[in-house]
């Protein structure tokens, strides 16, 4: 077959990459279509599900992988070899489940051919959609299933055959087709689709006006557009590093025209990117596996992570807000470009969808994928409303990009979830994970504050290298079992180590958010990073604090959570105070050691420690409300800047 060449040697064969394009087209509107049927109704059989979500999904990932190659005409064609061998697989295995799971003890030669296959075409896709760190970790589990035998002492288990093996890998729901792909093939594509349905429609435009109208003119005004657009964003978007791109090229060149430098914005916006994944409804693609993991309902998991969530973005506003005194930024005094009234009368229809959305996920507990569709519908129907109310012409051709988006955006997260389930199933088949929690604890010489900062480290460190939902798959596997038969609670384990797979997002030396965010800010990106784990400094405290205080979780008694509500929120806002080193006036070393022991005592699960914090508090405001009117640096700093 002849193709004509464009763009000289290095050219990509035009016509064969249209065809290529047409099929990927295709393919991706029958995989929403899929997803969508699926969604409306009821999921096929679990083996079923994950089988089909993998026959469409990864020959669209090979597919795109071949027009990469633009003058590498066999490496296109092994492309193109590995599509149709993935979809055989997987498809074998879609139509033949009932009968593998009957004759697990006698595979035959084919069912051998088409698990290897689709373990090494998995291997290899994880790492050309996230990286080599989590195909190695994989393989380096898959070898220890082989030679744990021979090693000494705790690693050693009695030695299991390949045949068991490969039966607990592909022919289950141990292995591949484990819950974190079923968790990719029902929940989290439904997501990513209700994502890119808001972000093609205008939301992202919405929340970044949004957050204009309602803070850009107060004092650091710029800083806290940055923190709220990003939380809005973060509640479609689970990735800090899409949420940097989509909301820092905007938010970003706001803060330097206002006074901020650059690092102080590149900073500020990675770490409220960051803190955009835990904020519920969607929360990443993390939480949907938690769900799947721990048997509680997303509903659940998203109550239990609000005033977290909510805290975290608090203390963000605070240190903005703060630093904004500090340098004598005022909010816009002309009048505002984007009036609220407006902006809500122009993008009431994406609320109503997300109102929709956490009626139907928390308020009637219907399940997550179901919620995101009838989310979707009502943004269509909305937005069809809007389009006859103004008289303008419906454009449908926005669909093939959705679907498009949203099938490319979902290859990363289907990749390592099915990557995962072999790690999973490599734990399972040994029993290391009954070994591993024992290890850990006498490693920790049975300290749970020992245990919780030793997760926290490996979650920062594995975050350096993999996206925060395969670190925290991982870590869900290795260590929140530890954490279990330490006496913490499920969610409470379960969250903590999902928070600080957030987290290594903006904590230095490697930090995918602060490089991307630095990038856009054009300014160094160690000190970047630096301003970004120092802004989120105070949020690094809440998980340690939930794990000792369920009620922080919003689990107890209407009392004790008002009080927990109460003591968080007075905490937080002191621990970034005395950060800052700032109140009324400059505080003095004294008073900023004071204010910050009361931030911890007032945190602490204990009533009198709470107390004895808010003394410390309020003497400290009293000393600084005295020394600054005295001196008058109150009145100075504060002449002509906007309240709040």
């Amino acid at each position: 077959m002849e193709y004509k060449l464009i763009e000289g040697k290095n050219g990509m064969y035009k016509k064969e990459k249209e065809r290529v394009m047409q099929l990927i087209l295709i393919l991706s509107v029958a995989m929403c279509f899929f997803q969508i049927y699926t969604a409306a109704t009821v999921p096929l059989q679990a083996m079923s599900q994950r089988g089909i979500h993998l026959s469409f999904l990864i020959p669209i990932a090979f597919l795109y992988e071949a027009i990469k190659w633009k003058d590498k005409q066999g490496v296109r064609i092994m492309c193109y070899l590995a599509a149709m061998l993935s979809f055989c697989s997987t498809a074998y295995l879609s139509a033949n489940w009932i009968e593998l799971q009957n004759r697990t003890t006698r595979l035959i030669p084919l069912d051998y051919a088409m698990a290897i296959s689709l373990i090494l075409i998995v291997l290899f896709l994880t790492f050309r959609s996230i990286g080599i760190w989590m195909p190695m970790i994989t393989v380096l589990f898959l070898f220890y299933a082989f030679v744990g035998p021979y090693l000494p002492g705790m690693f050693s288990f009695p030695q299991i055959s390949f045949r068991r093996l490969i039966a607990t890998m592909y022919c289950g729901t141990e292995g591949m087709f484990g819950t974190c792909l079923g968790a990719a093939a029902t929940f989290v594509f439904t997501f990513v689709l209700f994502g890119e349905f808001l972000i093609r429609y205008g939301a992202g435009d919405f929340f970044i006006n949004l957050a204009e109208s309602a803070m850009g003119h107060v004092r650091g005004g710029t800083g806290k557009i940055a923190v709220i657009t990003s939380a809005l964003f973060g509640m479609v978007s689970g990735s800090p590093t899409a949420n940097v791109a989509a909301t820092g090229c905007l938010t970003i060149p706001l803060m330097k025209q206002s006074g901020y430098n650059a690092e102080y914005a590149g900073g500020v916006v990675a770490a409220a990117a960051s803190g955009g994944v835990i904020m519920p409804p969607v929360m990443g693609t993390g939480a949907f596996v938690m769900a799947e993991l721990i048997g509680v309902s997303y509903g659940a998991i998203c109550i239990a992570a609000l005033f977290p969530a909510v805290l975290y973005f608090l203390a963000l506003l605070v240190m903005v807000d703060i630093n904004a005194v500090k340098n004598g930024l005022s909010g816009k005094q002309e009048k505002q470009k984007y009036p609220r009234m407006r902006v809500l009368r122009e993008g009431w229809h994406y609320l109503l969808c997300i109102f929709v959305l956490l009626l139907l996920l928390v308020g009637l507990q219907w399940s997550p994928a179901k919620s995101a569709f009838y989310a979707i519908i009502t943004l269509l129907t909305a937005d069809v409303i809007n389009h006859l109310i103004q008289n303008k012409t419906y454009d449908v051709t926005r669909f093939w990009d959705i679907f498009l988006n949203a099938c490319k955006n979902a290859i990363p997260v289907t990749a390592s979830t099915t990557c995962a389930g072999l790690i999973i199933g490599a734990f399972n088949a040994t029993g290391l994970n009954l070994r591993l929690s024992s290890m850990l604890i006498e490693f920790s010489g049975n300290s749970i504050l020992i245990l919780l900062i030793l997760t926290m480290v490996c979650a920062i460190v594995l975050g350096m290298g993999l996206p925060p939902t395969s670190v925290y798959i991982l870590l869900a596997v290795m260590v929140a079992p530890a954490l279990i038969s330490m006496d913490i609670p499920k969610l409470a384990a379960h969250l903590f180590i999902f928070y600080f797979s957030s987290m290594a997002s903006i904590t230095p030396p490697v930090g995918t958010a602060f490089y991307v965010s630095a990038g856009l800010a054009q300014s160094r990106p160690m000190r970047t990073g630096l301003v970004a784990w120092y802004t989120a400094l105070p949020a690094f405290l809440l998980p340690y604090i939930w794990v000792y205080e369920p009620a922080f979780l919003l689990d107890g008694t209407p009392p004790v959570i008002l009080w927990s509500v109460l003591t968080g929120v007075v905490g937080i806002v002191a621990l970034a105070y005395g950060l800052e080193g700032y109140l009324f006036v400059p505080l003095s070393k004294l008073l900023r050691g004071m204010l910050l022991l009361a931030a911890l005592l007032t945190v602490i699960p204990e009533f009198w420690s709470s107390v004895i914090g808010f003394v410390l508090i309020g003497a400290v405001l009293l000393i600084q409300r005295s020394h600054g009117a005295e001196s008058g640096e109150e009145k100075n700093d504060l002449k002509n800047l906007p309240v709040d």
